[in-house]
């Protein structure tokens, strides 16, 4: 079990990170893979985004 402390503000730009989706780009060496809609954290202010650790599972 983790028992961190959620961050709830962008390290980037201090901003409160909600929950959302993003797109990420894989390249296993063979070909490229976009990946959409994947749940994340993202920022208000400047859209950075965090992948959750659960959803990385799934991928």
């Amino acid at each position: 079990m983790n028992d961190s402390p959620t961050i709830t503000c962008c390290p980037l730009c201090g901003g409160e990170k909600r929950e959302g989706k993003t797109t990420i780009t894989v390249e296993p060496g063979y070909g490229l893979f976009v990946i959409r809609d994947v749940p994340a954290k993202v920022c208000e202010l400047c859209g950075a985004d965090w992948i959750d650790d659960a959803a990385l599972g799934i991928l």
